[in-house]
């Protein structure tokens, strides 16, 4: 019998984690660098072309302004925070993640790191959501890529249905 693998992503997927966005580059930012709020709203349509790149901010926010480490850090900082308080599971999660367990399905988080090392891991512990899942995957922490991490469930559950949200 085929076994079923659901891996599923967490930002965006599992957990709407955008909506502190707007506050933290046009307000945040701003008033933590100087920088006027045109150059927060080119940041934040940056970030979400980025975000579809697979960039961090680490790599990529140094590259179009001059930032010494400690302000990075805080930057880093702030922008988790307002993107963590501004979070939402969404509808319906508990119950199909639960569907899959009736369904004896195995369940993988692949997601992408959040900058920080250990960070994903937390907020899928903070969440609530980690119990559910037989294995948690960060990309960027335990593969380089996302191809990597999938390759790796190929191999590992081979003959079997691996479905990628």
């Amino acid at each position: 019998m085929v076994q079923t693998i659901i891996a599923l992503d967490y930002d965006g997927v599992l957990v709407d984690s955008y909506n502190g966005l707007e506050k933290f580059y046009l307000e945040d930012f701003p008033a933590m660098t100087g920088h006027d709020t045109a150059f927060g709203r080119h940041l934040l349509y940056m970030e979400y072309l980025a975000e579809g790149c697979g960039l961090l901010r680490i790599d990529w926010w140094p590259s179009i302004m001059d930032v010494q480490d400690d302000l990075l850090l805080n930057l880093l900082l702030k922008y988790w925070e307002r993107r963590i308080e501004n979070s939402a599971i969404l509808p319906g999660v508990f119950t199909a993640l639960m569907t899959f367990r009736e369904r004896n399905y195995r369940v993988v988080h692949v997601g992408f790191m959040d900058d920080i090392p250990g960070l994903k891991r937390w907020r899928l512990d903070a969440d609530g959501l980690a119990p559910y899942f037989d294995e948690i995957i960060i990309v960027g922490e335990d593969f380089s890529s996302r191809h990597e991490a999938l390759r790796y469930l190929e191999e590992k559950y081979e003959d079997s249905l691996i479905i990628y949200v």
